[in-house]
């Protein structure tokens, strides 16, 4: 009995941080998704706004601020590493200020993850990507969120690019299937996710329809949640190879299926320009092989001004990252940030799987299926390794809730009290 009043007191004691966690990561969601990036000065003021309560949070709470930080140490070591490039960085100014952001990203999303629940944290996801959804379609007719379309027809909403508008509506519809999960409402929550899908294919973002896939995840948990961590095992395993397999198919066939599926969605084999990109973070790399040119250092650099000049002029002038994010560490701050991202993200998504297996809760589904999300598109585009990116915030929390709620794997059929299994699943308020 002493330790459940010892527990209870804890808990009355971190709610009071939750009215501030909560907030933060709602602001910090939207942001990171781009939905302001559209009008300039709101987008710094907003984040300004984030930066300012969030040190005065851990400024009036420093020894559970450090506490935590070191609880989380691993967590540490990619930001610290990349503001540690300043010195060698060929943009010293620019490495210490986005290192800097890194690293404060880092440590906030860690404090919020130890203030909030999971299925609180997925709430904060879904009314941040709910109005990025409201502001895209109120954006076909009011002139300030215009324009609502790129030059080549694909929808953008009120986001910038089609590839973070086709990301934001994926996002909707995988949290809006998970508070369906979680307040008992599937099937309608189902239906409303797959409404979005027109929409979705209005943005010509390929990488945003796989993701899209990662629905599933989602949808299988309601259908595994009473069965054993072994059964839960079997059918993930066989979701992940049969994933893995459709890919692989789709990647080898691609003379025909590739190239096909590509030009439906106004691309081409060398993936708009992908290919060219990572060839030039290659060439980097080999001139800068064991550091690399220094955090965020390679970009706007005059130093480097032929190299991404010619990249502005024949891909894209907005360009601002290598597109895969191995190579974008490679270059940036060389094979020792390669190691750290794959250790960290990749025992990040171990630690999702155990939770999933471990509990089958709704809420595991969902950082799960994010994080699945999140692996495949660091092939692709430029996630976790930046400053203010979503997928990174997601996987600081990922790590930290599969921490905190992920039970003891028990294999076979298990049964315990249902109360004791919500509170440990984190479903609990």
């Amino acid at each position: 009995m002493e330790n459940v009043g010892s527990h209870s007191r804890l808990l009355r004691k971190e709610i009071p941080e939750a009215y501030i966690a909560a907030p933060l990561l709602f602001l910090a969601i939207y942001l990171s998704i781009g939905g302001l990036v559209k009008f300039g000065a709101a987008n710094s003021m907003t984040w300004g706004i984030v930066y300012l309560v969030g040190f005065l949070w851990m400024g009036v709470t420093p020894r559970r601020t450090i506490a935590r930080v070191l609880r989380y140490w691993p967590l540490m070591l990619l930001p610290a590493f990349a503001l540690l490039s300043a010195l060698w960085s060929e943009d010293v100014a620019k490495t210490l200020r986005t290192g800097t952001q890194f690293l404060f990203t880092t440590i906030l999303a860690v404090r919020i993850a130890t203030s909030i629940s999971p299925a609180s944290a997925i709430s904060c996801v879904f009314y941040a990507t709910l109005l990025g959804f409201c502001l895209s379609l109120a954006a076909f007719i009011a002139p300030p969120l215009q324009p609502a379309f790129e030059g080549n027809g694909a929808f953008i909403g009120v986001f910038v690019q089609k590839t973070v508008a086709g990301l934001a509506l994926t996002l909707f519809a995988l949290s809006l299937c998970a508070k369906g999960a979680l307040s008992g409402h599937r099937i309608i929550t189902l239906f409303l996710a797959l409404c979005i899908l027109p929409l979705l294919i209005m943005t010509k973002s390929v990488s945003a329809m796989v993701l899209l896939g990662c629905l599933i995840i989602i949808v299988m948990q309601g259908l595994v949640k009473d069965r054993s961590a072994t059964t839960r095992f079997e059918i993930l395993a066989l979701f992940i190879v049969f994933t893995m397999t459709s890919l692989a198919i789709v990647w080898l066939d691609s003379f025909d299926l590739t190239s096909f599926l590509l030009e439906l969605a106004g691309k081409n084999t060398s993936l708009t320009g992908r290919t060219d990109i990572w060839e030039l973070g290659l060439e980097v790399s080999e001139d800068y092989p064991l550091l690399g040119v220094g955090y965020a250092a390679f970009w706007g650099n005059p130093v480097f001004i032929d190299e991404w000049g010619f990249i502005h002029a024949t891909v894209d002038p907005r360009l601002q990252g290598f597109h895969n994010i191995y190579i974008e560490a490679l270059a940036s701050t060389g094979i020792i940030s390669v190691v750290l991202i794959v250790i960290i993200y990749y025992w990040t998504l171990l630690k999702a799987i155990f939770w999933f297996i471990g509990s089958g809760n709704a809420a595991a589904s969902f950082w799960l299926a994010v994080m699945i999300a999140g692996i495949l598109m660091s092939f692709v585009d430029n996630v976790f390794y930046a400053e203010h990116e979503f997928f990174h915030i997601v996987a600081t929390l990922t790590f930290v809730f599969a921490s905190t709620y992920s039970p003891p794997l028990r294999w076979g059929i298990t049964r315990s009290n249902p109360l004791r299994r919500k509170i440990a699943q984190g479903d609990a308020s």
